[in-house]
């Protein structure tokens, strides 16, 4: 349990791994109070509960969310889970997420960035929804959330096939089209970076064009690197520590 009061503790504080992340420009704080209100915001929730019921989370579970938003999933999973975790590189919508949980208990946000996350192998179960169409890295992001992942752990990405159109756009008030689509990557290729084994892939039909969800397991190792990803001082510092980095 200690490390559970560790990560609450820090969800607690007003901790920015990325203060850069946090200024006035960010384009998404000014969302925070309406999000979940909102009719995009509503439908980027019912889809992000639907990816998150591909986890079919246990007791014994440690949840994140990455790109948490207001925590809807994080608040839903807590009801189940030993330990729910959101992460955000916005801070109102951090601060309206932990507003929102106040009363739940064994749950924590942090104002970080998906890519690069403020945490060592921990949870068993992570979710990303709608959140790699805003990042630089998006594959990076990924091998990210699966450096956090215990090893035989569960995780859900999920975002949108394409960038939409001019009313998607708006809506989205992300970068320009010709931007976006230059270092736009499909979930299901992001995740396929990864040191992860593909287990299911789910396409839905929506306004905003194919929602593409993308469940992956981390396989179970024991002291050996099988992927090259991570150096062997880390798996075994990871084994006997609580910091694998």
């Amino acid at each position: 349990m200690a490390a559970e009061r560790e990560l609450v503790k820090r969800g607690q504080m007003d901790y920015y791994h990325q203060p850069e992340a946090v200024g006035g420009d960010d384009r998404f704080a000014g969302w925070a109070q309406q999000y979940e209100h909102d009719v995009l915001s509503r439908l980027l929730t019912v889809l992000q509960l639907r990816a998150a019921a591909r986890l079919r989370l246990t007791a014994t579970d440690r949840f994140l969310d990455v790109g948490c938003a207001t925590g809807a999933a994080v608040r839903d999973a807590s009801a189940t889970v030993r330990l729910a975790v959101g992460v955000d590189r916005c801070a109102a919508m951090v601060w309206r997420a932990r507003a929102l949980a106040e009363a739940l208990p064994g749950t924590a946000f942090v104002v970080a960035d998906a890519e690069q996350l403020p945490f060592p192998p921990t949870f068993s179960a992570v979710l990303s929804t709608t959140t790699l169409r805003h990042l630089a890295d998006p594959a990076g992001a990924v091998c990210e959330m699966a450096r956090v992942l215990l090893p035989g752990g569960r995780i859900v990405v999920a975002d949108f096939a394409a960038c939409g159109d001019k009313g998607d756009r708006r809506r989205w008030n992300g970068p320009r089209r010709s931007e976006r689509v230059s270092r736009w990557v499909d979930p299901l290729q992001a995740v396929s970076t990864a040191p992860l084994g593909v287990t299911d892939v789910v396409r839905l039909a929506t306004a905003f064009g194919f929602y593409v969800i993308v469940s992956a397991a981390k396989p179970k190792v024991s002291g050996l690197v099988t992927d090259g990803w991570w150096s062997r001082r880390q798996v075994d510092r990871s084994s006997g520590s609580r910091v694998a980095r």
